[in-house]
């Protein structure tokens, strides 16, 4: 694309420009502006061309369409585009500006004791909503958690193309992985299928990442390590929680990281149990 011409995603949905946003396992995000139809700003998810099953489409925009509460992002529209020579399926999304907490962590900026309450609470919120509809959202993470006009208190989630309804066979082959290894539970590491206790645990990774920097278990320093030894690892003891973190949140965090699966409970309770403040 030479300078001053216009995306190919741009051109293929009538917009005035296209820029990425960042890429993952199924594809390329946007944001793209001025779609005829729509807002002036909107997160275009395309999803790559080679290789992508059809269902996992058809189960990303049921589960973004099945919810309209602000914990959720809105799916607008689903195109078929033609880019690069390709026929793509385009998500049209709203943009939420704010950016994501995979950013906020990177950069050190952690919430207060307070603003991780009011994060905790929205965000359980949200998946105890997700769960009383039979749906499970399986791959919680900071990169699929934006927050709203840049409020901890108001989070996101983003990117449904790993949830399933609770009661379907799952699409996934039993042992086969979805999600991300690092806000995996033991169980669904050992290839067990993903179910709502595996939305609860990734909420507690993220939640002590969230007091800590670092993540519940894995070392700074390790780059990579084999599926066995992250099994050993997220088997045993969390590293520390600081001091003075309050109780309440502490318990939630504590109970969330369980190993044994009916341990964790449900996200209604740990929402009661997160102290409005």
């Amino acid at each position: 694309m030479t300078s001053g011409s216009i995306h190919p995603v741009a051109t293929a949905l009538g917009a005035t420009r296209a820029t990425l946003l960042g890429s993952g396992t199924f594809g390329d995000t946007y944001l793209v502006e001025n779609i005829p139809g729509h807002e002036p700003e909107c997160a275009v998810k395309l999803l790559k061309a080679d290789g992508y099953d059809a269902r996992r489409v058809a189960r990303e925009t049921e589960g973004m369409q099945r919810f309209d509460g602000p914990g959720v992002a809105k799916l607008l529209e689903v195109r078929t585009i033609a880019v690069d020579e390709a026929d793509r399926s385009a998500l049209i999304c709203e943009y939420i500006p704010g950016g994501d907490v995979a950013a906020r962590l990177h950069f050190g900026n952690l919430p207060t004791n307070k603003q991780l309450r009011k994060f905790g609470r929205s965000l359980l919120g949200t998946v105890a909503e997700l769960h009383a509809a039979n749906t499970i959202h399986r791959d919680i993470k900071p990169m699929n958690i934006m927050l709203r006009d840049g409020k901890w208190g108001r989070p996101v989630l983003i990117d449904f193309g790993m949830s399933r309804m609770i009661s379907d066979p799952t699409i996934t082959v039993h042992g086969a992985f979805t999600g991300s290894y690092a806000y995996m539970p033991p169980e669904h590491l050992q290839g067990e299928p993903a179910r709502k206790q595996a939305d609860l645990w990734a909420v507690g990774v993220t939640l002590f990442e969230l007091a800590m920097g670092h993540h519940p278990f894995i070392p700074d320093s390790v780059a990579r390590m084999s599926l066995a030894d992250l099994v050993l690892l997220v088997s045993g003891p969390t590293r520390p929680l600081r001091p003075d973190l309050p109780a309440d949140i502490r318990v939630v965090i504590e109970r969330l990281l369980q190993e044994t699966p009916h341990r964790r409970g449900t996200a209604a309770r740990a929402v009661k149990d997160l102290i409005e403040r």
